[in-house]
């Protein structure tokens, strides 16, 4: 959701930013040392989301991984680029790894989805996707796009070699299919309650 450009000069450590997070009254993202405001959402990127969440949670109950969706007040570390991000929505199975045993801060997701907006969509498809891909537990990455009915699923095919497979999903009669989580989910409980002519207002 958020962009690197609001980022302050002043470098801070990790224990730092999440000292400074803890009483916040707004969300920041960590940079390598640099840290990020992030801009609030809007009413039709919080309709999906939770759209996403509720349809989710209902698909993996019956799940034998024990997979939980985990909102966006969950941060994730990205230790090879020594960031802190706060996805739309992770995915985590099996028991969940915390950054020194912070429960807000998770090590091992499985599956994270970014519902994309205008000013965020070249930084969620390229850098962010990047800094992702090198989670050693991460298996998709979902792009969901507000304004028309676009669902893109990522899914890694080869960990060393950085290799994904791309899969898009456009008609609301569709089922985006999430192979690491056996499930899949239909686009028209994706964007249930969405007028996409109503989304830039």
């Amino acid at each position: 959701m958020s962009t690197p450009s609001g980022a302050k000069n002043k470098y801070v450590t990790i224990e730092e930013y999440l000292q400074l997070e803890e009483y916040s009254q707004v969300k920041h993202e960590y940079l390598g040392g640099s840290i990020v405001e992030m801009p609030g959402a809007k009413y039709g990127h919080n309709i999906i989301t939770s759209n996403i969440n509720a349809t989710l949670w209902q698909a993996l109950s019956s799940a034998e991984d024990n997979c939980k969706v985990l909102s966006s007040d969950m941060k994730v570390l990205i230790s090879p680029h020594n960031n802190i991000l706060y996805p739309d929505l992770s995915i985590v199975c099996g028991d969940p790894v915390f950054f020194m045993d912070r429960k807000d801060v998770l090590t091992n997701p499985k599956v994270i989805i970014e519902v994309l907006s205008e000013s965020t969509q070249a930084y969620d498809r390229g850098e962010k996707f990047e800094q992702y891909s090198s989670i050693e537990s991460m298996k998709e990455y979902v792009l969901v796009t507000q304004d028309h009915a676009l669902v893109e699923v990522f899914t890694s095919i080869d960990i060393k070699e950085n290799s994904w497979k791309i899969n898009r999903y456009h008609h609301l009669e569709e089922k985006a299919l999430l192979r690491s989580l056996g499930v899949s989910i239909s686009l028209y409980d994706i964007y249930r309650h969405i007028e996409f002519s109503d989304i830039q207002k």
